[in-house]
């Protein structure tokens, strides 16, 4: 018996999790589920989730990964965790001749509004805002605990970089950063918007409705709507 169990244990500390062991764990899924929880189980690579067309919030917390990939079917994704695990890189995977990505890391996820990234291995500001900006609905986002957000101006140039951001590092995004930003870093958004006859998207933003919010985010949200209130 006791030894039984000790070499089950053995085999479990010495299987490789690669993308093979991430197909097995998608395996027996419902093709039509909504949200994928794969937190805690030590991947070191992602497989293809093209499979699950209905995706919309995806936890990859607490993992081992250092890219990512296998995402661009799911197009639908709104709310992505990625926090603590081992990423440099939000670069494509490959790229083409032309010099487009093939595997697009986070490229096709357009209707992202929430994405963690904390606690992980990005350097650069620059080189990942260019991989993340075509997020224009980009609600919430956290890149804290990673070497990146210790560069000068890393807030106002990450606010500046998404007009519809609401909260940044677990804190509010406010006006005067708004201005601030806009100061630093040119006008250009603020002018097209003015120009477009439509309202800059930070000012009085609508109160989010917090049903399909997971509960940390949400009392995230009820402490920010306190601290309003005071």
């Amino acid at each position: 018996g006791m030894s039984h169990v000790n070499t089950i244990q053995i085999l479990d500390v010495i299987q490789k999790k690669d993308a093979s062991y991430c197909e097995g764990l998608l395996a027996a899924m419902s093709p039509y589920i909504t949200e994928i929880l794969l937190s805690h189980l030590g991947l070191e690579e992602l497989c293809s989730f093209s499979r699950f067309k209905c995706i919309e919030a995806l936890w990859l917390n607490d993992n081992l990964l250092s890219e990512i990939d296998g995402l661009d079917a799911n197009v639908q994704i709104k709310a992505l965790y990625l926090h603590n695990n081992r990423l440099s890189t939000l670069e494509p995977k490959r790229r083409n001749a032309a010099g487009r990505g093939c595997q697009g890391a986070l490229s096709f996820l357009n209707h992202v509004q929430i994405l963690s990234l904390y606690n992980n291995c990005l350097q650069d500001l620059q080189v990942n805002l260019r991989n993340l900006r075509h997020l224009i609905h980009l609600e919430e986002l956290d890149m804290s605990g990673n070497p990146l957000a210790n560069e000068l101006n890393y807030r106002l140039h990450v606010i500046h970089t998404f007009p519809s951001l609401k909260i940044l590092d677990k804190h509010e995004v406010t006006f005067p950063e708004r201005q601030a930003a806009a100061a630093l870093y040119g006008e250009d958004r603020a002018r097209t918007v003015a120009f477009t006859k439509r309202r800059p998207l930070w000012r009085n933003p609508p109160p989010q409705p917090f049903g399909h919010l997971s509960l940390v985010t949400r009392d995230m949200h009820r402490e920010i709507d306190a601290h309003r209130r005071r």
